[in-house]
């Protein structure tokens, strides 16, 4: 039985999914350097930001998950 998920929990997870696939759409050479981008952006915000904290997790899926983002 999996755990249900809170609607932000489920934003969280499809912008990550989204963030994922934007690799896809860049060259072959940088695409590695994409992935590792976006993980370790995602990373750092799952770090730095406390679950309890709504209004920060609420802003960073507005700015697309990560404050200086170039995704």
């Amino acid at each position: 039985m999996s755990a249900r998920r809170s609607g932000l929990q489920k934003e969280v997870l499809n912008l990550y999914r989204r963030a994922l696939r934007i690799p896809r759409t860049k060259p072959e050479k940088t695409r590695t350097k994409w992935d590792l981008l976006i993980r370790y952006s995602f990373r750092k915000n799952a770090t730095s930001v406390s679950p309890r904290n709504i209004s920060a997790i609420e802003h960073l899926l507005r700015v697309g998950g990560a404050p200086d983002s170039v995704v």
